[in-house]
């Protein structure tokens, strides 16, 4: 099985600038960027279910990487209104999101918004289940200058033993890189473990585990980085010593 295959407990998605759906519900933008000098988006979201009524509750997490993982934080930064409400059958709702503080940030900040269905408290037939979805939609506040720049890329070996791939982001602004592929040279053959998507905030870095210590197949110590983020063309060579 391929390391990055993961069972979650929510609908997770950060996608292109487009409409989707999650069990009854669906919203206008999987992905909100704002400008910093005027931060506010409307989200629409809509029931679509022609019978039964919906309960949603929206919340902001401050959005960051640390220490190579993601890391949400609760966060007063954006205001949401409404934050809980009904939806009628096959109707929809208009939520205003805003940036409480106005100003021309020097760096991309980054939230989360979790568009979350309350469950029904609706008697439930025998055997049956009750499944409340949720969303979790990457919110941008971009600054007035953008200074996007490729990821840096380095490869080397985990106190663990473990092999893995580190992706800094220079940048002002996040990087999202996919199309990734990644060769060992001395073979010619892909790295069946390569992240499909590397996506990266605004001066950090993140791990991306390429073998586990002791693995029976490892890749060489040469690896070249191919991939398309944001606009930009990533091809990079990178080594590492035993």
């Amino acid at each position: 099985m391929n390391i990055w295959t993961k069972i979650s407990a929510f609908i997770l998605l950060s996608v292109a600038n487009v409409g989707a759906q999650a069990g009854n519900f669906t919203v206008s933008s999987v992905n909100i960027s704002m400008p910093s000098r005027q931060p506010t988006y409307a989200l629409t979201i809509t029931n679509e279910s022609a019978d039964e009524p919906l309960s949603m509750q929206l919340d902001a997490y401050l959005w960051s990487q640390k220490d190579g993982q993601e890391v949400y934080e609760a966060s007063k930064d954006i205001l949401i209104s409404p934050r809980v409400f009904n939806i009628a059958p096959a109707a929809s709702q208009i939520v205003r999101i805003a940036l409480r503080n106005r100003q021309d940030f020097p760096v991309e900040q980054t939230y989360r918004l979790f568009v979350k269905e309350i469950p029904s408290e609706k008697p439930l037939e025998e055997g049956g289940v009750r499944v409340a979805l949720q969303m979790n939609i990457p919110v941008h506040v971009v600054p007035a200058k953008v200074d996007r720049k490729a990821l840096e890329f380095k490869y080397m070996k985990l106190p663990d033993g473990s092999l893995a791939l580190t992706a800094h982001n220079p940048g002002n602004v996040y990087v999202k890189a996919v199309e990734v592929k990644i060769t060992d040279i001395a073979t010619g053959l892909p790295v069946e473990s390569a992240p499909p998507v590397i996506q990266v905030l605004s001066g950090a870095t993140k791990v991306y585990p390429l073998a586990a210590a002791g693995a029976s197949t490892l890749p060489g110590k040469n690896l070249k980085i191919q991939a398309i983020g944001e606009g930009l063309l990533i091809e990079q060579t990178v080594s590492f010593d035993n």
